[in-house]
């Protein structure tokens, strides 16, 4: 238990450095604000779920933190899926005495390869915590079945209690513990040792072929049905509670079409196989089956197998009846809880390998299992990490954030330029690659009904007023998913005048401070030089060569509107013979020249690689020339005498 829990910690363990990002700071911090613990209890105005155990929590924590800590609340979703691990282990081992088989299951759980969103995830909490609640409800029961303490017994049932009240999917755990007391029970426990003592009637010979036991009074004496009284008071409770109606109608449609990727969701480790195909995953959906049923018959624990499929079907069907395809296709969260039926299934060939090698030395069980693990896990572990990876930029986009607005006057408006909504890579190269038929790719880094202003506050950034936009022209586009409303270039102008202004740059992965860059009607010193329209002041920061890099900064300023130009800065060496230089458009690319309007003051700065220049003194030049064309813009000094080369010698500099 505890190397698979160490396991399942140290693989999420990255997530721990996670800010915040997607549903977590609008739509749980921000609602949570000022509210009790018991107006959590008794109002859920504002939300369209009744869940307040894992607000209860966070609320707590809050309390004690004097902050939404996003270390400590990461670390709260990796302890639970660690336990829940550890829990998985136990229950197998519970179920069948052989510690290979719950090793394995614990191991297939702790790196089942959908759970990298609702582990990273701090809005995901309620998933392991109300995994960890019915795994706990299990476990007491099992304990108490076996000493009859009556601490047991009400200890599993302050589990469901909790679990009930953490997500309304636990109703159905009264369900598994009459699916557990089956496979625990005294006429059909798992192994061949009992089968023989059944009367050979058909209804026991379909229990031995199925592996489903017969409806006993076992059940009924098992204290079982006192189990749904905490479902029951949690629907009564849930009916009276206020809470934001969300509409839903059963869909027929919807259901046939949820029910495959909860399949997958269950034979993962065959899914790639599918190559995206719905139809060939249905096919070895249904022929893997076939063989964990008859590798389960071979090793004499149909009812293992049995239980294991009762665990995954029930956690899936809330979902499967209830939600839309779109929004099961979306978050692979769903399938959190039904990952333990999918363990304790997949796990079971190495049960068949037991009994078919019977060796003296158990050795092999080491080998076997890493051959199961790896075949299970070794097809999605790539899909796996990326998707990890980009759980951490969302966060990292929100401390991004966080850190920009502390650069600001204090009280001033803050705007954001072309945030991601949504992205799934960081350039060409970098996208993750799904193996699976329905499995999405990329994360949700701000949810079209947040606010700006909470994921700067609660990544640790001051609570100024902030806003987002999305600009773009014709030539001109993000290449992502952005969050905002559209502003045109002229309004982007107008903020620039009354708040401070910054660009979401994914390629260089930074927010570019535009407003440091561009000062709509502001002034500048005396011009050393025009070209075409624009006035240029020029200055050479030769003190901040270092890291084998010239920086130089030129400040331009419009006379009248100019179409498209790029900007050069060469260095030439005493030959007259380019040795280095840098090219764009002004301000890293986030001022275009066709945007700048009369008065405009633009500070563009350049960094010149010098690696590779020996020492010497070198000359440097700036000038602009034509997006289009390439032709160089005529270059005039002070005095009005036009520019050898349509250059401005800048400065000269030693290396």
């Amino acid at each position: 238990m505890l190397v698979v829990a160490a396991v399942a910690f140290a693989f999420y363990a990255p997530s721990l450095q996670f800010g915040f990002f997607n549903d977590d700071p609008t739509g749980h911090f921000r609602w949570m604000e000022s509210r009790s613990v018991w107006s959590l209890l008794t109002d859920a105005g504002g939300h369209g779920y009744y869940r307040p155990v894992s607000f209860i929590f966070w609320q707590v924590l809050h309390a004690l933190l004097g902050r939404h800590d996003p270390f400590a609340l990461h670390l709260l979703n990796v302890l639970a899926h660690a336990a829940n691990a550890a829990l998985v282990v136990w229950l197998a081992h519970r179920l069948t005495g052989r510690l290979a088989y719950a090793t394995l299951a614990g191991a297939l759980f702790a790196l089942y390869p959908f759970s990298y969103e609702a582990v990273p995830y701090v809005g995901s909490f309620v998933h392991p915590l109300v995994t960890l609640f019915i795994l706990l409800t299990l476990a007491f029961y099992v304990r108490w079945s076996e000493d009859r303490a009556r601490w047991t017994f009400v200890a599993a049932h302050i589990a469901l209690a909790l679990a009930v009240f953490t997500q309304e999917n636990a109703v159905i755990t009264p369900l598994l513990l009459v699916a557990l007391t089956s496979s625990l029970g005294p006429e059909l426990k798992l192994g061949a040792e009992n089968e023989s003592r059944l009367k050979p009637t058909l209804h026991t010979h379909l229990a031995r072929f199925t592996g489903l036991a017969p409806f006993s009074p076992t059940i009924l004496s098992s204290g079982v049905l006192g189990f749904f009284a905490a479902p029951v008071i949690f629907a009564a409770v849930w009916l009276l509670v206020r809470k934001t109606a969300e509409a839903r109608t059963l869909s027929l449609e919807a259901m046939r079409a949820n029910v495959l990727p909860f399949v997958q969701a269950l034979v993962y480790p065959v899914a790639p196989l599918a190559n995206h195909n719905p139809l060939a995953l249905a096919i070895l959906a249904a022929l893997s089956l076939a063989m964990l049923f008859a590798l389960a018959r071979y090793a004499r624990v149909t009812r293992l197998f049995a239980f294991g499929l009762i665990v995954w079907a029930l956690a899936s069907l809330p979902s499967i009846l209830i939600l839309n395809n779109a929004y099961v296709l979306g978050s692979p969260r769903l399938y959190y809880l039904p990952s333990v039926g999918a363990a304790l299934t997949c796990a079971i060939p190495i049960l068949a390998a037991e009994r078919l090698l019977k060796p003296e030395i158990g050795y092999w069980r080491l080998g076997i299992g890493g051959l199961i693990l790896a075949v299970c896990l070794l097809p999605s572990a790539g899909y796996m990490r990326c998707e990890l990876a980009y759980q951490g930029m969302a966060g990292e986009v929100g401390r991004m954030m966080a850190g920009a607005t502390r650069s600001v006057p204090p009280g001033q408006e803050v705007t954001f330029v072309n945030l991601p909504y949504f992205f799934s890579s960081r350039g060409k190269g970098t996208e993750c690659r799904s193996p699976f038929v329905f499995a999405p790719t990329g994360a949700v880094v701000i949810p079209p009904y947040a606010d700006t202003r909470d994921f700067v506050f609660y990544n640790g950034g001051p609570d100024v007023p902030t806003s987002a936009v999305t600009v773009r022209d014709a030539e001109r586009q993000p290449g992502w998913q952005t969050f905002g409303d559209a502003a045109s270039v002229e309004q982007l102008r107008q903020r620039l005048s009354a708040s401070h202004v910054f660009v979401f740059d994914l390629i260089r992965w930074q927010l570019f401070d535009l407003s440091a860059a561009w000062q709509p009607g502001a002034s500048m010193n005396r011009a050393s030089a025009t070209l075409g329209g624009v006035q240029i002041s020029t200055r050479s920061v030769q003190s901040q060569i270092s890291n084998d890099k010239g920086v130089t900064i030129l400040t331009w300023q419009s006379v009248t509107t100019v179409p498209d130009r790029k900007v050069f800065v060469h260095v030439y060496d005493s030959s007259g013979k380019v040795v280095a230089q840098d090219d764009g458009v002004p301000a890293q690319g986030f001022a275009p020249t066709s945007w700048w309007r009369p008065g405009d003051v633009i500070t563009d700065t350049h960094s010149i690689p010098l690696a590779n220049l020996p020492p010497g003194t070198y000359r440097v030049t700036a000038g602009m020339y034509d997006a289009i064309t390439g032709a160089r813009i005529e270059a005039r000094g002070a005095d009005g005498a036009r520019l050898p080369d349509d250059e401005i010698v800048i400065a000269e500099m030693t290396r």
